[in-house]
């Protein structure tokens, strides 16, 4: 249920009655100004943890096997132009 800014202004007014300003303004300064719908629970938090964890391993995957293919590349270039001085060479 979402709660209006009317309804959060009549919340107000009866704290004020009830309890003074100073103890409305402060259960009033507590509340999500979006309502309770729009805060995240626990739950929600550990869900894009694991969201983040997921890609993290996806993105260190990837890293991993590009480092591989670079690592694999380099050298046959390097043994190339090994091959190609030594024939140079003789």
């Amino acid at each position: 249920m979402a709660i209006s800014d009317h309804d959060r202004f009549e919340l107000y007014k009866w704290l004020e009655a009830s309890a003074g300003t100073r103890v409305a303004d402060t259960v009033m300064a507590h509340l999500p100004p979006g309502g309770w719908a729009e805060v995240a629970t626990r739950r929600d938090i550990e869900l894009v943890e694991l969201r983040i964890d997921r890609t993290a391993d996806q993105v260190r995957v990837e890293f991993h096997n590009g480092m591989r293919t670079q690592t694999l590349v380099i050298l046959g270039l390097n043994a190339s132009m090994l091959g190609v001085a030594l024939a140079l060479v003789r």
